[in-house]
């Protein structure tokens, strides 16, 4: 894994929540403390919507629907999103979401644009 599990939690745990739910969102991106429609009842629209991702005291954010009981970190959030184990939810954060550009990326790409 390029992301540790630290990071992931409590620097880019934010960037999880963005890529699944941001369009739910009017500004198309997670405001923190905003209530939502819980995305795990999608298609079904909660008439007053109590899903929200929330910061915690250490840095890492996570997500809380007092109307159906759900709560969890980002990894437990992409567990119910994908119906994965915790470890999967883990590769499929590394590796599809938070891909990390390397200096080599970066420089292929920048040579490519002259």
């Amino acid at each position: 894994m390029r992301n540790t599990l630290d990071e992931i939690l409590k620097i880019r745990s934010l960037e999880v929540y963005d890529f699944y739910i941001a369009h739910l969102y009017q500004e198309k991106r997670v405001i923190p403390n905003e209530n939502i429609t819980n995305p795990f009842l999608y298609p079904h629209i909660q008439k007053n919507p109590s899903f929200e991702v929330y910061k915690g005291y250490d840095g890492s954010y996570f997500f809380t629907d007092v109307e159906t009981g759900d709560i969890g970190d980002c990894i437990n959030f992409v567990q119910k999103m994908e119906r994965v184990s915790r470890m999967i939810a883990m590769v499929i954060i590394d590796d599809c979401i938070l891909v990390p550009i390397s200096q080599n990326l970066k420089s292929e790409y920048l040579y490519e644009q002259f």
